[in-house]
């Protein structure tokens, strides 16, 4: 059967692949190959159809037949080997021990940061939580909860995507709860913290999907927010965490006990003989030993080492705005797939002489092997892979750049041997002192390091820290190549800095970009850890339909994928229709971003036209924007009378805005219409995939 059904595989992928966008339609056409099914509905929320209990069942053969031939819809969270702690307990009829599940969707690790911190909040009431990755478990499992005696409260930490879609780890589970009768989970209570943006337009949907279907459960909500991250994520949920337990006070009856520190994990040491006891010691990777055997499917936890060929500069230096780009070539093998237009999420290392600090600031051995391990087995039993050392720790594993979040201040009130500045960082930690916490913490973006500068009389034991911090999150690109015949994945990342005090601080990953550039890489091999996220950004299936490309500064990044892919298209003597580029940047001089290879794209019919906003080249600014009102005509032909697809890359709260605003100003001028139907006609175009966004806040 595996054979018939890979040789199948090979046969369909082989005449299909170029029609497969998103991974709703590479499910289907697995269940259609190893059912033999070909008539089967696409899922989705509006198809109503169990097909997720399909996908468990023949998840290992997936695994088998298809990741191998068709690795970039592969996602970790596929393949449900094993439910949950609480959810074996539910069947065990024991999780009358929990007093409340916490669900998180979490695409980058803000939502499961939160989570996580509610737990640990939750122990100063005596309440015992669990944490529920919800790609772990099925939807019938998730149902028990009503046989228990008393159903646990229900807490939501729900992030949403750019695109309105639930992160990946949530999107089936959403899915399959959508499709369940109402009243299945009688008298339940539940409350949700939603992480949002507001300036997208489908701030917070996730939220509000969860919010509305527990709602049809007949759950009786007790709070719900909707965080925005446009605003101040992090005082909103200290907020609506504080308001959330004042209501739970009131509803259980439950006091807080906040004389004490309530540690989330036993610290266990290690000495020098654990390498003769047969235990894998990690040194940076997410699972054993897969940086020396780096094998497929790749993912967030199993990533795909890419070796750095180069770091270019893009941008002439020195120049007026003290601004740098930087262009980073990978060489990758074939077993790692991508199309022009998805992002690569890339895992750096903290700075050296930062983590250097923190060993000699609290006076630890960075070299010691240890490992924390959760108090409470229903939840992830390690922060971070252990056991390991502190250095690898700290500048693998942990967040030590980022501003200092409120609970970490808190804690650290109880190492402060100075009664004043413990006041201080309790008194920052509360709702009340979230001015001070601006003030003296945001806007001066002190991160762990300097504040332990700032304040010598704090000294607390090394892994407190490594318990408290952040984990160390990837960041995302927008792939700046095409996966064609090369062995090759671009990034273009501009350089972030602050100049705060007499002090540059730098972003972590281009700062860790920036710093290694100065190295040669003929002389040293140096790795870096990625995997790849697939977009929906992508070009037109037939190559002949138009293509308009918009996008300031980096927004370039994935349309020089999308050139590349045209010219392989090209070579390749397919047919390709226009192209037309709109591109901003300050200067012609100086950041005018791969110019040599815009020129002979023009030159050689990859790009139809070029049109080009140096914004402070004159005296009067212009941007994209205007360039769009004086092309409004050909602009409006493209869209209505050729089908155009149109692509925006960039900000999102101005520029992105903007041209949008801008592109009605040409629709309702020569199409004719009111702005009611102008916006109801953009919408349109975005629903059937013509009108397309990769912006970020």
């Amino acid at each position: 059967t595996y054979g018939l059904n890979i040789n199948y595989v090979k046969d369909v992928i082989n005449k299909k692949k170029n029609l497969i966008n998103d991974y709703k339609e590479c499910y289907t056409l697995m269940l259609a190959i190893i059912f033999g099914e070909t008539s089967l509905k696409k899922p989705g929320a509006s198809s109503k159809a169990r097909w997720m209990s399909h996908i468990i069942y023949c998840a290992k053969l997936i695994q088998f037949c298809i990741i191998t031939y068709f690795p970039i819809v592969y996602t970790e969270n596929l393949a449900l080997e094993k439910l949950s702690t609480v959810m074996r307990a539910v069947k065990k009829r024991q999780a009358s021990k929990y007093d409340g599940v916490v669900i998180y969707a979490s695409e980058t690790g803000t939502a499961e940061m939160y989570s996580k911190r509610l737990i640990s909040y939750s122990k100063k009431y005596n309440w015992k939580l669990a944490l529920l990755d919800p790609s772990t478990i099925e939807i019938e499992d998730f149902l028990e909860l009503k046989k228990l005696d008393k159903i646990p409260f229900i807490f939501g930490c729900i992030a949403t995507t750019g695109d309105g879609d639930p992160p990946g780890n949530a999107m089936i589970f959403l899915d399959e709860l959508e499709t369940v009768k109402p009243n299945m989970l009688a008298n339940f209570n539940y409350a949700i913290f939603g992480l949002g943006n507001s300036t997208y337009q489908q701030f917070n949907a996730s939220a509000k999907k969860l919010n509305k279907i527990l709602n049809n459960l007949s759950g009786n909500c007790v709070l719900t927010h909707y965080g925005d991250d446009d605003k101040d994520l992090e005082q909103e949920f200290l907020k609506w965490n504080c308001d959330l337990w004042v209501k739970i006070s009131k509803i259980y009856g439950v006091y807080m006990d906040s004389t004490k520190i309530i540690r989330e994990y036993d610290l266990k040491l290690y000495s020098e003989e654990i390498n003769k006891e047969n235990i894998h010691v990690f040194s940076g990777e997410y699972r054993p030993k897969s940086f020396k055997f780096n094998k497929m499917p790749f993912n967030s936890n199993n990533h795909y080492m890419a070796e750095i060929t180069q770091i270019s500069e893009l941008i002439k230096q020195p120049n007026p705005y003290n601004s740098s780009c930087l262009n980073i070539s990978l060489n990758i093998k074939l077993d790692i797939t991508y199309c022009a237009g998805d992002h690569v999420g890339v895992y750096v290392k903290n700075y050296g002489n930062c983590v250097d600090y923190l060993g000699k600031r609290l006076n630890s051995d960075l070299d010691q092997i240890f490992s924390l391990t959760n108090t409470d087995d229903g939840s992830i039993n390690h922060p971070f892979p252990c056991p390991t050392s502190y250095r690898t720790a700290f500048t693998h594993y942990i967040d030590i750049n980022s501003t200092v979040k409120t609970n970490v201040l808190e804690a650290l009130s109880f190492y402060c041997s100075n009664e004043s500045e413990s006041q201080l960082l309790k008194k920052m930690a509360t709702v009340d002192g979230s001015d001070l916490y601006k003030t003296n913490i945001i806007s001066t973006h002190v991160n762990i390091c300097q504040l332990l500068k700032d304040m010598p009389n704090v000294s607390p034991p090394i892994d407190i820290l490594a318990e408290l911090l952040p984990k160390l999150k990837p960041r995302f690109y927008s792939i700046s190549s095409a996966r064609t015949n090369e062995n090759k994945l671009n990034i273009t990342a501009k350089l972030v800095k602050y100049d705060i005090n007499g002090k540059t601080i730098y972003g972590t990953a281009t700062g860790y970009f920036n710093q290694i550039s100065k190295q040669s890489f003929d002389s040293e091999k140096i790795l870096l850890p990625i995997f790849i996220r697939s977009s929906n950004f992508k070009l037109p299936m037939n190559s002949n339909i138009p293509i308009i490309m918009i996008g300031p500064g980096t927004g370039i990044a994935p349309y020089m994928g999308f050139l590349e892919q045209r010219q392989c298209d090209l070579e390749n003597e397919k047919i390709i229709g226009k192209a037309i580029l709109y591109f901003g940047c300050r200067s012609k001089n100086f950041d005018y971003l791969y110019q040599e290879k815009l020129e002979n794209y023009i030159n050689n019919g990859v790009l139809t036209k070029i049109n080009v906003a140096f914004s402070r080249d004159q005296e009067n600014k212009i941007y994209v924007q205007d360039l769009i009102a004086q092309n409004a005509k050909e602009f409006y032909q493209l869209i209505k009378n050729e089908n155009a697809y149109i692509y925006i890359c960039g900000d999102a709260k101005n520029m992105a805005v903007a041209v949008e605003d801008q592109i009605c100003e040409v629709i309702m001028k020569f199409g004719n219409m009111n702005k009611i139907y102008t916006r109801k006609y953009i919408n349109m175009l975005k629903n059937i995939k013509r009108y397309n966004l990769d912006v970020w806040s």
